[in-house]
């Protein structure tokens, strides 16, 4: 994914508002380190805006901070469900209105 100007079309993403944007996304990536498996990502420049590269972390807990707060930036987080019931138990246990999805190959649980 290109980062840039975002009034540069070929731009896919621009950066975050501010400095403080910045900074509390780069709190939950350092977080995020100790929660999980950082799969991409996890860089910040701010040198000429700021820019956070879209971050992945997987094999996250239910319960991981990454699960269970709002971090309003490009990070997203993954955890494994035991089965569908499970799944949707995972997704509805937070307090935020948080977005979440349920990945699967079976359609009678799309």
């Amino acid at each position: 994914l290109t980062q840039g100007n975002p009034e540069d079309q070929s731009n896919y993403m621009g950066p975050v508002i501010d400095q403080g944007a910045f900074d509390k996304i780069m709190s939950y990536i350092e977080i995020g380190k100790e929660e999980g498996k950082l799969m991409t990502g996890g860089e910040g420049d701010s040198s000429k805006g700021f820019f956070i590269k879209p971050t992945v972390f997987a094999d996250l807990a239910p319960d991981a901070r990454l699960m269970q707060e709002e971090i309003f930036g490009p990070v997203v987080g993954f955890t494994k469900a035991k089965d569908f019931d499970h799944a949707l138990e995972i997704a509805n246990n937070t307090e935020y209105g948080l977005t979440g999805a349920v990945i699967t190959q079976n359609r009678e649980h799309i």
